[in-house]
């Protein structure tokens, strides 16, 4: 084993997510709209926002026109 990976420590997840009013687990599911629900056994429900913009930057130079 590599002596770099064995120092490293590892980096925990953060778990499931959690309800906002109680801190129980969310489910998620849809409505009848298709809409994104997050909800919760005490009766917490919401519905999910939707990210915009690109998760990745998109280049506008082309390889041809570099060489």
């Amino acid at each position: 084993m590599n002596r770099a990976v064995a120092k490293t420590p590892l980096v925990s997840a953060g778990g499931p997510p959690k309800c906002a009013a109680c801190g129980g687990r969310l489910t998620f599911g849809t409505d009848t709209q298709g809409r994104t629900m997050e909800q919760c056994g005490c009766g917490y429900r919401a519905y999910m926002s939707l990210r915009t913009g690109s998760a990745l930057p998109h280049s506008t130079t082309s390889a041809s026109a570099a060489s």
